[in-house]
């Protein structure tokens, strides 16, 4: 049962009452037609009914309960589950067809009879724009009779059509009200006479005739509204058509979008490349440079780090002290201990200061020839044989040459092959020069290589140990960690992680650099979504009208812009993995150094949360103004 008490309506202070004191009770079943001149207030009656707008006084009962002071979430329930509202203007989406209009509620298991009924079965799969109007109403109508609503409004259902398609839609409210009470606004006095169990008319906001005014007895029923909201599939759907309806200008943005993408993938996937390319070319190169153990030990990762990314600290009223070098002591105990990592090693190498001359000894192995290139001369075949090694430049220390009593103007192999010298009584002789190898740790180094066996009882100054693999360095390192007393330097870790700073340093670079294009992505987003906003505002309020919470809205809005954002990604992903085919050949020939750009797992997922945020973000402003619409005003918006 409705019942309508003392309804007032003023839009503005000071204006006249739209309506003037309302007072109706209606009854659970009949066709009720309200008739009247334009502006006599109809209307506005029948959306307070419907719970559009709110009433300036007065209430109205819906079996007890006072629809005027509904909660957001139980007005949403009372649009959804309780009432049928068909607008004079049909409210369709044009971009969904028949059967997803008509089931844009909550609808029925089987919904074929009214379809074939109201004779649009034929037509469910055609969009509603191209319907006439007669259909169009049809498909409002059975949007209503789907939906089990408790009754009807109907606000000039046949105003825009012609008699003939008026009369049938007359026919189908006349049926519907023979279980459900449905109040129709007319103009049309003839079908009010023919169709109406009780016809209302209206003049200035006030009754003025009721045909059956009789008094009725107060109704004891009392409900519960339901929370059951809008199913999640009919969300997904709409978004699916309204993104398909607007497949240009939505393929426009993904392409815009994926632009700062792309930019962002190529610096982290070089990035990614370069310190993957980095520990690759350790373990399979560097890791043969060795392990160094001096008896002055520098943490040379830390200064370079200082050097690259100082601390900036206030220095105006203090002194900075700067850390001592750790001093190693190497003796016979410690000596012992390297020594029982020698089956992991290619060789380990010492070094001596004798007599001023820097003496060097090696493994006379083949691991060593393979480091080094043999110049002019032999290789070492007893312990009082030495080889000269150059750096890159040719060029020895000159002490050594000065210690040989050699002219230094005229160095020449010949000279130095064969000459004989003395250090501590025992007798040594040059019989080979070399170089080391292209990336070899030899490269740079220059001295005098004696054979392994000699000087046992010293203590030397530094320690080289070349690990046999990338395995085994780790073993060796291990086993080093034991001592605490004694710290050595991994070249090989030091040059990567030396490489990976600077890296780090240039990617942060490139990524402010980036970020400015994903910051104009934002206000894209932004602005494109604020336009979506504007042309749908009358879609948004026939959504409200039938029962949409905001929130349903919102996410509607939400989940176009994140799917525009995942396809910005993959469309992204596919342009970044095929330039990055020539941009590694192109790396490849200037570095040498095989898929410097690589697409990584963690960076596509990174990627792809960042242009769901960037999305949220650029979407959060406009959607946000979805909740200051009000069903009236949205619906009347062209």
């Amino acid at each position: 049962m409705l019942v309508i008490k003392d309804v007032k309506m003023q839009f503005k202070k000071n204006d006249d009452f739209i309506l003037k004191g309302i007072n109706l009770n209606l009854p659970d079943k009949g066709l009720i037609c309200i008739v009247g001149e334009s502006g006599s207030g109809k209307s506005t009656l029948l959306n307070i009914i419907a719970g559009f707008i709110r009433p300036t006084s007065g209430k109205v009962l819906y079996n007890n309960r006072d629809i005027t002071k509904l909660k957001k979430w139980e007005l949403n329930s009372y649009h959804q589950h309780i009432l049928g509202f068909i607008h004079q203007n049909y409210n369709n989406l044009n971009y969904l067809n028949v059967l997803e209009n008509v089931c844009l509620k909550n609808n029925n298991k089987d919904i074929t009879p009214i379809l074939e009924k109201l004779k649009i079965l034929k037509i469910k799969k055609k969009k509603v724009n191209k319907l006439s109007g007669g259909e169009q109403q049809r498909v409002a109508i059975a949007r209503t009779i789907v939906s089990k609503s408790e009754f009807i409004l109907a606000d000039e259902p046949t105003g825009s059509l012609d008699s003939k398609t008026g009369i049938k839609i007359m026919d189908i409210l006349k049926e519907e009200s023979l279980n459900k009470l449905v109040i129709v606004i007319t103009h049309n006095e003839n079908h009010a006479k023919t169709y109406a169990d009780r016809i209302i008319t209206m003049q200035d906001g006030s009754i003025i005739d009721d045909t059956n005014s009789r008094k009725m007895e107060p109704s004891h029923k009392t409900f519960k509204f339901a929370k059951k909201g809008i199913k999640l599939s009919k969300i997904l759907n709409i978004v699916k058509n309204n993104l398909v309806s607007k497949i240009k200008r939505n393929i426009l943005t993904t392409i815009a979008f994926s632009v700062g993408l792309i930019t962002l993938l190529l610096v982290l996937g070089i990035s990614s490349g370069f310190n993957a390319a980095l520990d690759r070319e350790e373990r399979e190169s560097l890791s043969q440079y060795p392990l160094y153990i001096s008896r002055s030990s520098r943490d040379i990762g830390k200064e370079l780090q200082n050097i690259i990314s100082p601390k900036q600290e206030d220095t105006s009223n203090q002194v900075n002290i700067v850390d001592s070098n750790h001093k190693n002591v190497i003796n016979k105990d410690y000596l012992k201990h390297v020594e029982k990592i020698k089956d992991s090693t290619s060789s380990i190498e010492y070094t001596y200061n004798i007599n001023g001359i820097y003496a060097r000894t090696i493994e006379n192995n083949e691991e060593f020839y393979k480091n080094v290139e043999l110049i002019k001369g032999n290789k070492i075949s007893n312990k009082n044989e030495v080889l000269i090694l150059l750096d890159s430049n040719n060029a020895i220390n000159e002490s050594f040459i000065n210690y040989l009593k050699l002219d230094k103007k005229s160095v020449s192999y010949d000279k130095l092959l064969g000459k004989t010298f003395k250090i501590k009584k025992n007798k040594y002789k040059i019989v080979g020069i070399v170089k080391g190898t292209e990336d070899s740790f030899y490269t740079e180094a220059s001295g005098t290589l004696f054979s392994s066996d000699n000087f046992k009882d010293l203590i030397p100054l530094e320690i080289y140990i070349y690990p046999k693999d990338y395995q085994n360095k780790e073993i060796i390192k291990q086993h080093l960690d034991t001592y605490k007393s004694v710290a050595y330097t991994d070249y090989s870790t030091t040059f990567k992680d030396m490489s990976k700073t600077i890296m780090q340093a240039i990617t942060v670079v490139l990524i402010a650099f980036s970020s400015i294009s994903l910051f104009v992505s934002t206000i894209m987003i932004a602005i494109i979504t604020y336009i979506s906003v504007m042309e749908r505002t009358k879609e948004i309020g026939i959504l409200k009208s039938l029962g949409y919470k905001n929130r349903d809205i919102k996410i509607i809005f939400y989940l176009e812009n994140i799917f525009i954002a995942i396809t910005s990604t993959v469309l992204s992903l596919i342009i970044t993995y095929a330039i990055s085919i020539p941009i590694n050949d192109i790396l490849n020939h200037y570095t040498g150094m095989t898929n410097i750009l690589i697409l990584t797992l963690k960076n596509t997922e990174y990627i792809l949360c960042l242009s769901i945020i960037i999305s949220l973000i650029g979407s959060f402003m406009p959607i946000r103004r979805i909740k200051k619409y009000n069903i009236i005003d949205t619906l009347r918006y062209e």
